[in-house]
């Protein structure tokens, strides 16, 4: 085999290689969209914690204010991913719930669309068991309790 088609084989394997782990990343992001609308969703009126009602492994959930750029978002959860996006605009629910450095789920629509509202700026981390008032209604709400 001569080098170029050497360099050509691992040039092909590692871009499949990185096509397949893509792929699978944005199964998993899809299934645990999934699996938090209807979670959230189910969650009767009253109190609840995060860690109760997020069906997925997580550490660390991040929420920005509206139009807070994709360089910023990177900045403050550490690392930089494909999976994040800016907020849309005012109105927008933006969660990034993320694990050991990778992005695990990015929400980021407006709640008519997705069925739930969490409304917190900044960060929750796994095991503060913060708690989040629920109201049903056309769309369910989370919002952080003042502590």
């Amino acid at each position: 085999m001569t080098k170029k088609n050497m360099v050509s084989a691992v040039l092909f394997l590692a871009l499949s290689l990185a096509g397949v782990w893509l792929a699978f990343s944005r199964v998993e992001s899809f299934r645990n969209a999934r699996r938090l609308k209807a979670s959230l969703t189910a969650l009767p009126q009253g109190t609840t914690t995060l860690e109760e009602a997020v069906p997925f492994d997580w550490e660390a959930v991040y929420s920005f204010e509206p139009y807070t750029s994709r360089e910023e978002i990177a900045r403050t959860i550490g690392f930089d991913s494909p999976e994040i996006a800016e907020t849309i605009g005012e109105g927008v629910t933006q969660l990034i719930f993320v694990r050991e450095d990778r992005v695990v789920l990015c929400v980021c629509a407006y709640p008519e669309n997705l069925g739930y509202d969490v409304d917190f700026t900044g960060c929750v981390r796994y095991g503060e068991h913060t708690p989040f008032t629920v109201r049903q209604g056309s769309v369910v709400r989370l919002c952080r309790e003042a502590v």
